[in-house]
Formats: C-alpha cells, structure tokens, sequence
C-alpha cells in the first residue's frame, strides 16, 4: 500500500545559501552572490553518485535582503522564511558586520534550525579573533558558541571562516574555497585544476575565434551567438524564476529590478508581458502615500512612521505596537507595546508622555469620558490559579500625563457599574474579603482618583441609608446590594474581556467611544492605517476600486430539484444503507443554521456558478439532499438509471476533524464526500471506496487528476494516490510520493488546498501563504510565498486551471498555473469603503451561497451586498496591463532612493517623482 516509487527526492531547501552582511557592506555582498550564483561548476564535478547530478550552476539562488533593519526589532517574516529555506548561512564578516545586531539575529536563529555545521564566515575586513574590539571582523556569534536554547554563551568557538579581503579578493583559488564550502567537495585542489581547466578551454576558443579565417569566423561566430543567446535565454529564466518569487511576496520593486536589463534584448517577448501586467496592478508607492488618510502609521525600508494630520512624518523607529488608539479628538494617539506605552501628537508628530506597563494585558475596552478623559481596561494573572487583577490605563485630557490604576484585586472583584453619565466607576467587592464592600472612582481630566469607600457594612434598606457620591441623578438598583446608586450595571457584559465584536460595554452605559481602535477594528475585520500599519511598497496595497467593475449577475434559475421517489413511490436505495431499504425525498427537514442542502448537487470546482449542467448526469437529474441530525450526517443522492429510480444513501457520525465540504472531478462523475470519507461515482450510484477510506489527517486537501483515474490527497507531507486495483474492486491507496516541500507542515498550519493540475502536476497552498508547484514524483517547480490576504483559507481554480485564486482572511490574489501573480492583494469597492466584510462576501453556509467565479481570462466575478439579488452587488476585476513605453513604465513604477538616506528622506524622494 505504501510502496515508494523509484522517484528522485525533492530540493531540501528553496536557496543554496542566505547571505547575511551588514548594510555598508551591500556592494561587496552583492558582488558575492552575483559570482555565486552565476558560478558555472566544472562539467567532470558535476556528478555526485550514480544516476544524481549537479546543476551546471549548482549555488542559485542565493537570498539576499535588500530591505534596511531597524535596530531592536525582531527579525522580519520574509528575513524568517529565507534563513528556513537555505541551505547553508554565508556571513559576510567586516568590522561593520560585527557590531550589527541583525547579523548576529540572522546567525543566532539559524542555529536555532539545528544548522551550526552549515555557517560559512567570509572575512572582508579586520581581523578574526583580533586582539584589539575595534578591528574586530568575526560577529559574537561566530566567536562564541550557542547552547541547546539557541542563547550566546562565552566558550570559545572556531567557526570556518574564508578570507576575501580585498587583497585575497582576485584571487580565484579564495572564491574556490567558497565554492567547494558551500558544495561539500572533498578536494578543493581537484576544483581549482578542473577550474582552471575550463577557463583555458573558454580563453582557447575565444582565441581561436580571434585568429580563425575568415569563413571559419563566420561559421564559428554564429555557433558563438547561438551559445550567447542560449546562456541569454537561461539568465532572462532565471530573472524571471526570481523575480516571480519576488512579485508574490510583495517585493515588486527588486524583481522588477532583475528583470530591467533584459528590456530590449533578444527575449523582450519574454519579459516584457510581465512587466506590463505587474505595472497593471501593482500601485507605485507615490500612489499608495497619496491615498493615505490622516493621520496614518505606514511602515518604510523597515522603519514605523507616523503621517500626521498636517501631512509631515515623523519616524516612530524603536516602537512595536500592539494595539493603536486614536482620541475622539484627533489628536492623543496611543500606542501599547508589551511593556510600554506612547502617547503621540498626531497633529504634529510630538511624543507626549510615555509609561511602563510592566506587561499587562491591555486587550479590554477602551473609551473616553466625557471630560476627554482616555481609559482602557486591562488585567494581569494574580498569585492565585485563576485570579486576576484588574487595572486602568488612564491618558490625561492634555495627553501629558499617563498612569496605571489599580482597580481590584484576583477574585475580589464581585460587580462593576459606570457612575451616571460616565462620571466614575462603582465597585463591588466579594465578601470575604479585607476590602470596603463599595468603592468608588471618579473620572478627572487627568487621570482615576483613588478608590474611595462608600460603605463596609452593608446599610439595611429599610433604614432609609443610602450613600449617592455622584449627585442626584438616575437611580438604579445595584445588583446584589439594598444600596441605591445613579449606576449603569455592566459586570454581566463581562467588562475586563478581551475586545470583540460586540458592543463596548462602558459606551454603553454612557462613556464616549474612542475615534478609532486597533483591536475593534480588527474585530469586525476592519483594516486600516491605524489597525495595520501600511507596509509602502510597489504592488504592497489593495488594488484600488476603480480597477473593479460593476456587473448584472447572470439569470440563475432557482433549483428544481427533480420529482423523484415520492412517499407513495419510494426509491429503491441501490447502495449504502443496505438491501430493502428504500427512500423517500424530501422526508427530512433541512435545518437552515446548519449546512443542509436540498437540491443540486455541487458542481465542479471552477464551473461557473450559473452553470446548470452538472445538475444532471447523463441527461437524468440529480436529487441531493445532505442534512445533520443529533450526533450524524446523512447522504442521499437520486436519479434515474435505464429508466429506474434508484439512490445512494448513506449516514457517518460526525467527526469535527471534517467539515461537510465536497470535491466533484471534472466531467461531473465523481463526488468526494468530506465527511464521509469516500467518493461516490454518480454514473452507478455506488460508492468506489469504503467509509472513512481517506482518514483524518487527509480529508482537507484532495481532488481528482483530469482523467479521474485517480483521487489524490495530501498526506503527512506527500502524496496519497488512491485508485482501483481491478475493475470491480475499490479504490485504496496505491501509492505515495516522496515528502514534497510545499506539503510539510510546522506546528499550528495546515494545507488550505491541493488542486491537480493535469494527471501527473499539482499546486498546493498552506496556510502561511506558501504556494508551490509539483509533480507525482514530489520534484518542486516552484515555491512561493504569497503575501498580501493573510492567511490562505481556501483556494478556487478557472474551468481549465490557467489562473488560481487564492482566498486569504484579509483578501483575494490571483495567480497562473506558472506560478505569476496576476493581482494585487484584493477586497471588492464595498469591503475597500468598510461597509462590508470580505468574509461575509464569502459565506458558505447553508442559507448563503456565495458567487465566486474566475474564468479563464482571469476575471474574477463576485457577488457582495446585502441581499444577494440586489442590482450592482457584482463586482468583476479584470487583468491590468500597463500602457506606454515599457523604459518609462519602469522609471515610473520602480524607486530606489540610496541606501544612505534616512526612511523619512527616500520616501520623500519617491514621492515626488
């Protein structure tokens, strides 16, 4: 059953090596990957065991950042992904390099990968080991080891280090040295013969074309330009191979780059077409500033900047925040970190107050009194299981003055009231406790005043005691008490809970919301400015409205479900449940809050949503129904055969590792049922495999190849082909692949979908954005990481699987079978205007049918409105290409401002070009 194929295994890792330098050493890092990866290996060192070679240019790709790094920061995602997809560290070691904080970040997590073995130092400048710290080239990291807790400690390390400065740099024998390093050859003196070698024979034949006769020169010139133009065509692939992985990870901008000095050559027709449809959608950064609103937080060449409301920046470097609230006034803005709060200007970019949070959990309500007042709730875990202490992050009215108020302690806390109309809180305490069984806080413009006691002793109501500290206004009873208090009781709104998306108690009970937070944004899947910061790059934003059009949805003709097996004719039930059974349709209600479904069958993925040709199979219609009852599932699925009704019917328990998704192969034939476990051929109304056939742990990515022989799924990290061993038998598993690089799984992703793209290729997308191309044998094509949506959720091919789209929590991304984005990042005009959530444009529940079609030209049609019948509700997104003259669409679409300018003074340049 699990035989494994004779099949090459996939590449380990997407890069032969990450190049890790300091900024002031760009050019010298560039140089090194350029000599790396266009290194062409000797053609007799090229084997490396019977029947496994080397490529002729063994060391490409390289990875190296081409992004500026903030000091203090945690290492980016994109600087992440690229040290777990390399082989080998390549450090580049200068005095410059051994004081930077992001080289030894970039050492120390590789480690963390169990690489040590694979680090290779290359000495630029200084001295290793150097007596004197100024002359330093090694980083700590290099110098010292790393324990088992990836920490530096201070016993003394020996790394392998290559010297390449500038007087060893024109000595090819030290670039060998790195070669043979980074290709594990055992003799370095074999390379350096076989090296020179090769570069005698190239030196020979260009002498000999220099000397030869004339007709001879002809006839060699020209098997000399067919060589140049074939190593012209492999460098215009590999640009593109790169610059693919680098327009899907929203880097725009450097693939564009590799691609620019192939414009007007000799494979234009090549590059060009790419160009022009990434220039179509992607918005340069001059467009992306100019649509910010203000005041807005923006991320630039790694640094937080703030656009304040007077249009000037202000660069916020050093500060990470978690949560972002702006003042109903427009002008406090508050960023909370895990230890620290900012309070800002947003009107002039000024740092106002600042305050340790000594890590508190602010993720509660936040509002405003109505004095100006800023509050937000939060808690921290007491000394006692399950006891918490409850606090208030209190910004003055002025914005000047930050504190943190202590309101009650682990399980003291019995209820919470807003005084009248926001003019302090009332506690109640548990008894038991050494506390006043009444507290209260008044609200002041600058901050909580200390708790006051308003009473110990509960007063007995029928004295006539009451105690009202905020003035006569309009009573209520507080709970649990026969005290009497002008009081808006919230303790069942559970007051101290991280924010969602319902209503802010405290702006309930009379306080002023604040003008915008972060976390209820988010919530209500909201993005903007000041949820998210923008990322300002070329291509990084939404694609704008006016790249959308406004469509008629096509006339759908409401399901007819076919009259078949009435109560007085039931169906004879030819698979399933057994002999002697029979059906009756419709004897089921089907339960509306649940995904029930009555009727047509679902289509193939990629037909048209309009399509009614798959309600029927071979000219006879289908009846489907599929409801849940108490612990279970039921399946019944009905047409005529030679004239005779008949069914397939069938019942699972649940299992809530599946979801009641179903897959349908190409022709309409066969149907995957997700809980289930099986596939079903509609043409026999037989089930092809046994119940639970595809286990657990597969039921989430599975299709069927194009000629339907075989069903595939993705399966601990490979493939599970399943098919029948004769003609009567069931389908079981028949073989797996090798582990397949798209398909591993870290802790916490899973694989959001496997579509097959013809019989013997498919693409895979995971959770994290990684989208990759392979075969049956597991050999990868190409791996991508797709940003800009979020995480992957779902993924939805064309009718013939020329374009993909990808479906993220944040957004939509449109890509071919090869592998090249086709989109921006993109949400329909009525999400970009936040009337409406994307998610909501997607619903798949059983009372909500969403229309999402893309055809084969790439068009994306999707339905998102109120009422799904609603005119002007179909939104449909084309391909751009960009017009006009490709050198002026570059020098238009691309900024590189040098790398000596500070964030602030390079986005500046490019936003006046």
């Amino acid at each position: 059953m699990d035989q494994q194929p004779n099949m090459p295994s996939e590449p380990a890792h997407s890069y032969r090596a990450f190049i890790s330098y300091s900024r002031v050493d760009r050019e010298v890092a560039k140089k090194l990957q350029r000599l790396l990866e266009y290194y062409v290996l000797p053609a007799t060192l090229r084997a490396v065991s019977a029947g496994v070679t080397r490529e002729a240019r063994p060391l490409t790709p390289c990875f190296r950042d081409e992004d500026e790094l903030v000091p203090g920061q945690d290492l980016p995602d994109r600087i992440r992904r690229g040290l777990e997809s390399s082989e080998y560290l390549v450090v580049v070691c200068s005095k410059s390099s051994a004081k930077s904080e992001w080289v030894e970040k970039e050492i120390i997590d590789f480690c963390r990968l169990g690489r040590t073995k694979n680090i290779l130092a290359v000495v630029i400048d200084g001295e290793p080991n150097a007596a004197q710290e100024s002359e330093e080239s090694l980083p700590r990291a290099l110098r010292f080891k790393i324990d088992s807790e990836g920490e530096l400690t201070g016993q003394p390390a020996e790394p392998l280090w290559i010297d390449w400065r500038e007087s060893a740099r024109n000595d090819r024998v030290m670039f060998l040295r790195i070669v043979a390093a980074l290709l594990s050859l055992q003799s370095l003196d074999e390379l350096v013969r076989r090296d020179a070698h090769a570069r005698r024979r190239a030196r020979i034949i260009r002498y000999s074309l220099m000397t030869a006769g004339v007709v001879l020169f002809s006839t060699i010139a020209f098997a000399w330009l067919r060589a140049r133009d074939t190593a012209d065509f492999q460098g215009v692939q590999q640009a593109l191979s790169l610059s693919r992985a680098d327009f899907a990870d929203n880097r725009v901008d450097a693939g564009l780059q590799r691609l620019r000095p192939f414009i007007g050559g000799g494979h234009a027709e090549l590059v060009e077409p790419v160009i022009r449809n990434v220039l179509g959608w992607a918005g340069s950064i001059k467009q992306q500033f100019g649509s910010l609103s203000r005041p807005s937080l923006l991320r630039y060449r790694g640094a937080l900047l703030l656009l304040d409301q007077n249009g000037n920046l202000h660069d916020l470097s050093g500060v990470e925040p978690s949560r972002i609230i702006l003042a109903q006034d427009g002008r406090r803005l508050l960023l909370i970190q895990n230890s620290k709060a900012s309070v800002f200007d947003a009107t002039t970019g000024a740092r106002l107050s600042e305050f340790d949070t000594l890590g508190l959990q602010w993720d509660s309500h936040s509002y405003e009194t109505p004095d100006g007042l800023l509050i937000v709730m939060g808690t921290f875990p007491g000394a006692t299981n399950g006891g918490t202490n409850h606090f208030a992050l209190t910004i003055s009215k002025s914005g000047t003055a930050i504190a943190q108020v202590f309101l009650s302690p682990i399980l003291a806390l019995r209820g919470i009231a807003v005084a009248g109309s926001c003019q302090g809180l009332l506690i109640s305490h548990n008894p038991g406790f050494e506390l006043n069984g009444f507290e209260t806080l008044r609200f002041s413009t600058e901050t909580i005043e200390a708790p006051q006691a308003i009473a110990h002793d509960l007063p007995d109501a029928a004295s006539g005691e009451t105690t009202d500290p905020f003035g006569d206004l309009l009573q209520q009873d507080f709970p649990d008490s026969s005290l009497v208090h002008p009081h808006h009781d919230i303790t069942s709104s559970q007051p101290f809970a991280a924010v969602t998306s319902l209503p802010n108690p405290y702006v309930t009970a009379g306080c002023v919301a604040v003008k915008s937070d972060s976390l209820v944004l988010r919530a209500n899947g909201v993005i903007t400015p000041l949820s998210d910061p923008v990322i300002l790059a070329t291509g990084t934003d939404y694609e704008p409205a006016n790249h959308w059009l406004q469509g008629e949805l096509p006339k759908v003709v409401e399901d007819r479900v076919a009259s078949l097996c009435p109560e007085n004719a039931a169906c004879p039930v030819v698979d399933g449940r057994g002999a002697g059974v029979t059906h009756v349709q419709g004897d089921q209600p089907v339960t509306a809050s649940m995904d029930d479904r009555y009727g047509s069958p679902p289509p193939p993925r990629g037909a048209p949503p309009s399509a009614t040709a798959f309600d029927s199979f071979e000219g006879d219609p289908l009846v489907f129904e599929y409801y849940h009852f108490n612990s279970g599932t039921d399946l019944a699925i009905c047409r005529r055969m030679d004239n005779q009704p008949g069914c397939y019917e069938d019942t699972v328990t649940m299992d809530e590792r599946r979801t009641d998704g179903f897959v349908r192969s190409s022709s309409g034939r066969y149907l995957y049922w997700e809980m289930g476990g099986t596939v079903i051929d509609l043409k026999t109304l037989h089930k092809v495999m046994k119940l639970r056939e595809i286990t657990d742990d597969e039921v989430k990515a599975c299709d069927f190849t194009a000629n339907e022989s075989q069903f595939v799924c993705a399966s601990n990290g490979r493939l599970a082909f399943y098919q029948a061993s004769g003609s009567d038998a069931f389908w079981t598993q028949s073989v797996t692949s090798p582990p397949v690089g798209p398909l591993q799984l870290d802790s916490g992703q899973k694989i959001s979908g496997l579509l097959a793209i013809d019989n013997t290729a498919f693409i895979s997308a995971r959770s994290d954005g990684q989208v990759g191309r392979f075969d049956s044998t597991g050999t990868v094509q190409w791996q991508l990481h797709v940003a800009g949506i979020g995480p992957i959720i779902d993924v939805l091919p064309s009718p013939s699987r020329q374009f993909i789209l990808l479906i993220g929590e944040q957004g939509l991304r449109i890509i071919s079978r090869d592998g090249f984005v086709q989109s921006g990042p993109l949400v329909p005009p009525i999400v970009l205007a936040n009337k409406k959530r994307l998610g909501a444009c997607l619903d798949r529940s059983a009372d909500k049918k969403p229309y999402v079609d893309l055809d084969d030209r790439g068009n994306l049609s999707l339905m998102c409105g109120e009422n799904a019948g609603d005119a002007g509700n179909l939104f449909v997104h084309s391909p751009q290409s960009a017009q006009g003259s490709i050198s002026d669409l570059q020098t238009t679409g691309v900024c590189t401002p040098g790398v000596n300018l500070s964030p602030i003074d390079a986005l500046k340049m490019c936003t006046a070009q």
